[in-house]
């Protein structure tokens, strides 16, 4: 009984992302094709991905990734909604693919806060900040498994930032205490 409730639930955010695609999305793609001079734009990204959306089985693997993820994951894809881990995940696999060659690593998400203040970053996570020689690493956290914000380390400055778009005190404690704990563990010569 669970199931059947649970898949009336997903097809459902799956019709609002299919209308979201379809009545904010596909327009801006409309628009910026005739911006560039073509007066026959055919079928957009998103008119391509809302028919996919409609006829694929919600728990469908998405191709091209190397983790599990379903067509059901992204249908929090719209407006004003929270995003899921996984699609946190693809959003910053999809961005490796596409910047591969450029001077910018994605290090896999952190689950904070941790039990172990002062130990809250994975080893794995330290050993990679220590060997990366790229300009830029983006590493996602991910706070109380309800909102996700991200540490940019630019080695180029030697400086770590964090971004958050929503501007809570507890959240910047500690983002703050977590690249404290980056530069004092693994990025000694940072400020």
């Amino acid at each position: 009984m669970y199931y059947l409730g649970d898949l009336a639930n997903t097809c459902k955010l799956g019709l609002q992302c299919y209308s979201w695609l379809m009545t904010s999305v596909d327009p801006l793609l409309e628009e910026r094709c005739r911006a560039g001079g073509d007066t026959v734009c055919g079928e957009t990204e998103a008119y391509a991905v809302a028919k996919e959306l409609m006829k694929t089985w919600p728990h469908t693997q998405l191709p091209g990734f190397d983790f599990p993820i379903e067509w059901s994951n992204i249908y929090c894809a719209r407006e004003e909604t929270w995003y899921n881990d996984l699609v946190i995940e693809a959003f910053t696999t999809t961005l490796s693919a596409k910047y591969g060659k450029n001077k910018t690593i994605f290090l896999p998400q952190v689950q904070l806060p941790g039990t172990n203040e002062g130990n809250r970053v994975p080893e794995a996570t330290r050993a990679a900040l220590e060997m990366t020689t790229e300009d830029y690493i983006f590493l996602p956290i991910n706070l109380n498994s309800s909102h996700c914000a991200c540490i940019v380390v630019d080695n180029f400055k030697g400086a770590l930032m964090c971004y958050d778009s929503v501007d809570k005190r507890t959240h910047q404690k500690l983002l703050q205490a977590i690249a404290n704990e980056i530069i004092s563990s693994t990025l000694t010569g940072f400020a």
